[in-house]
């Protein structure tokens, strides 16, 4: 994207001028400074529009965009609109190097930012001038109300108040999140179309209430449309929100009738005029679709269900009752469509699809607005007495705890929950032109013809979707997690296998890296799990693949020790029926799969192992550290119950694939024997290549073995039929195709 993206930009941006070194740099700071404390640890992060930057004694006026991470208490407060000098080190994103992961990178270019800043020290962050202006003037209102909010409400709902009403979620927690994204509810953390609506929808009833004439109150609502708007971070969601209220209070205004497609269409078109980039941005796509699903499949749900039901007459009893079924099943027809119009875009972008969705959003969705409205009460009324408004500020806790444990209750459901797998780009096309075809023709003859084909048309794609999954094969993925090491193995359709997770800190692979990559696969249980040694740096990821993934097999290293936080990791395994195993310090082999077998060696005096893994006649060895006891020949002695009997040496015979020690290190002149022996075609480093032992790398070349690195390539994909071996890679990099 910055090749693509650089020739829009002057000759002094920081796209064409990046400094290599260190540097000191001067501008304003342009978004909300978000303040985070972790144990000790203080840091400060928001996004400064660049004027000048220092670098090896050279000034140059550098201008663009620059995402600035502040780590250590600031000797000044920083607020939007001042002007700072930083000293740090300006960095490039980083680039998503596993499916599923983050694109940081990406992410930060849709705003127009490439660069980021490290800063370190209370002395390096200085505020140098005060600003001013009419967007400052916003930004300071969006600091002052969330600082209102935190006085008023508990954490964490004053975050989750500050998410609703200024869009400023990076408070929320990663478990809240979560929760809302497992059950299908995550637009109501982000302020969408629903919350512009209420919000005006609010106002406008409190002023018709008073009397206020019907055309002032309208004019009024615009205005107060716009002003929230602005306050609220102006996304695209928000601007289609606004922009179609807007044009509804105006058809008020102009007495003329108002068209809810035309409306989109306007919305779409002033949001693109304005930001073409902005059409790439998932929460743009997700908007116009749902709103344009609702629109356009409620009548037809509401048909559906409330078709043959007569509403009573003014003066019955039954009139209450009717207008709540009513406003129910509005909601739920509501709901319904938005989850069929957005479901292949969030298929494809979160890999996760919720059953249990439409009776969550049915109980979140009025437990979360009403929250809404109660907390904007008492953010108002705490402008006059701060008690008064926390007292009032207690009704929005109780609804949003409310939701938190609902959502807590439906995400446990079993099955409530799948991961799929990204659905290509023909058959996202072929859902939706099937649904406007069901939509727009008509059969008046023989009307369930229309739905039968679209039923068949739906099938042919699924089960042609679906048959690559069933290939026989063994197919195996490196994940990048720098220093530390994961792998999934994934044999046939549904046997899905981890050795090692990565490391829990400082960032936690298993969250960050390998969840979504098995989000990514589809993968709904893992068949079992090793640990190829107990360091924090290849199980520290365990804890959380554990909670989001049901285990079948755990497998603890010999030497497990039961601390705190592997005491928590069993307990929970525990309570999803996995079978756990602690390993013997003899040979273990496990069977996954009828075409292949782990084997396992461990030896007292080492604290990792070494897993061998044969599928057919293709063989690979997984050696975490070198160690010449894992090459001399020793009986096998098989485990009762999970063993079958296998030949007198371990490591006998040839070796498709080796993935190197994580440490990168290669232990003597034994080894080197025994690696010409055993002549590997292909050797995987976790990390950096310039890691590996020079000796090795000599002695690899000799023997003519190719050598791939997780750094270089990113996630590196080794698929097998047990004969045939074919490799590609994350990142399409040339050097691999000339490597091969």
């Amino acid at each position: 994207m910055r090749g693509e993206t650089s020739s829009y930009f002057p000759s002094n941006h920081i796209v064409h001028n990046f400094p290599k070194a260190k540097a000191v740099c001067e501008g304003k700071v342009i978004t909300l400074p978000v303040s985070r404390t972790n144990g000790r640890r203080h840091s400060l992060s928001f996004r400064m529009r660049l004027e000048s930057v220092y670098s090896e004694s050279v000034a140059k006026e550098l201008i663009g965009d620059v995402q600035v991470f502040h780590y250590g208490a600031s000797g000044d407060e920083v607020c939007v609109g001042d002007y700072v000098r930083i000293r740090g080190e300006l960095i490039r994103p980083r680039q998503a190097t596993n499916p599923g992961e983050l694109d940081y990178r990406r992410y930060l270019e849709k705003d127009n930012v490439f660069a980021v800043l490290r800063s370190y020290g209370s002395g390096s962050l200085r505020v140098t001038g005060l600003g001013g202006g009419l967007a400052v003037a916003v930004e300071k209102l969006r600091f002052e109300i969330k600082r209102r909010i935190d006085r008023i409400l508990p954490y964490p709902e004053n975050e989750l108040l500050s998410a609703l009403v200024i869009g400023e979620r990076s408070g929320v927690s990663y478990d809240v999140r979560n929760l809302f994204m497992r059950t299908a509810t995550t637009h109501l953390l982000a302020i969408s179309g629903l919350h512009v609506s209420v919000i005006a929808g609010f106002f406008y009833a409190f002023n018709r209430f008073f009397g206020m004439p019907q055309k002032l109150n309208a004019a009024l609502s615009v205005a107060i449309l716009c002003a929230y708007a602005a306050v609220a971070g102006g996304n695209p969601p928000i601007q289609r929100a606004a922009i179609m209220s807007g044009i509804f209070f105006v058809g008020v205004l102009i007495e003329r009738e108002r068209n809810l497609i035309n409306a989109i269409a306007v919305a779409f078109f002033l949001i693109i005029a304005a930001n073409p980039r902005a059409i790439y941005q998932v929460g743009f796509q997700l908007s116009f679709i749902s709103i344009t699903s609702i629109v356009l499949l409620t009548p037809h749900l509401e048909k559906f269900f409330l078709g043959r039901l007569k509403p009573p007459e003014a003066t019955s009893l039954l009139r209450i009752p009717f207008v709540f079924l009513r406003f129910t099943v509005g909601l739920i027809v509501s709901t319904l469509a938005a989850t069929i119009g957005a479901f292949p875009v969030v298929s494809y972008y979160f890999n996760l699809f919720s059953p249990v969705g439409i009776i969550a959003n049915l109980i979140a969705i009025p437990a979360m607005l009403y929250g809404l409205v109660m907390g904007i009460t008492a953010l108002t009324v705490s402008c006059v007495s701060v008690c008064l408004g926390t007292a009032l500020g207690w009704g929005a806790v109780f609804l949003f705890r409310l939701t938190v444990y609902c959502l807590g209750v439906f995400s446990r459901i079993p099955f409530g929950t799948w991961s799929i797998p990204s659905p290509p780009l023909w058959i996202i096309l072929l859902y939706y032109a099937t649904i406007l075809w069901l939509l727009f023709m008509k059969f008046r003859a023989r009307p369930y013809l229309k739905w039968c084909a679209a039923a068949a048309i739906w099938l042919i794609a699924g089960v042609t979707f679906a048959a690559g999954s069933f290939k026989d094969d063994l197919v195996m993925t490196f994940l990048d997690t720098g220093r530390a090491q994961a792998l999934h193995l994934k044999f046939g359709a549904d046997k899905h296998w981890l050795i090692n997770s990565g490391r829990g800190k400082p960032a936690d692979n298993g969250r960050w890296i390998v969840a979504p990559f098995l989000r990514k696969q589809g993968v709904q249980r893992l068949t079992g799990v090793i640990t190829t040694d107990i360091t924090a740096k290849n199980c520290g990821g365990l804890r959380f693949v554990a909670k989001e993934f049901p285990c079948g097999y755990f497998f603890i290293h010999p030497l497990w020790d039961f601390s705190r936080d592997r005491k928590a990791l069993i307990d929970s395994l525990k309570g999803s029926k996995t079978d756990i195993i602690r390993l013997s310090s003899t040979n273990y082999v496990y069977c996954p799969h009828e075409n292949s077998s782990f084997r396992i060696m461990f030896d007292r005096v080492r604290r990792p192992l070494a897993v061998r893994l044969d599928y057919g006649s293709f063989r690979a060895l997984l050696i975490p550290d070198g160690d010449s006891s894992l090459f001399s020949n020793r009986p096998q002695v098989p485990c009762t119950g999970y063993a079958n009997p296998v030949p007198s040496t371990w490591l006998d015979g040839k070796c498709d694939l080796i993935w190197l020690p994580g440490n990168g290190k290669w232990m003597g002149e034994e080894e080197n024997v025994f690696l010409r022996k055993l002549r590997p075609r292909f050797a995987v480093a976790s990390g950096s290549r310039d890691r590996v032992d020079e000796k090795l790398k000599a002695i690899l070349d000799e023997i003519g073995c190719i050598l791939l690195d997780t750094s270089g390539f990113g996630a590196i994909s080794v698929r097998t039929d047990g004969k045939e071996i074919n490799i590609s890679t994350f990142k399409d990099s040339p050097r691999l195709s000339d490597t091969l």
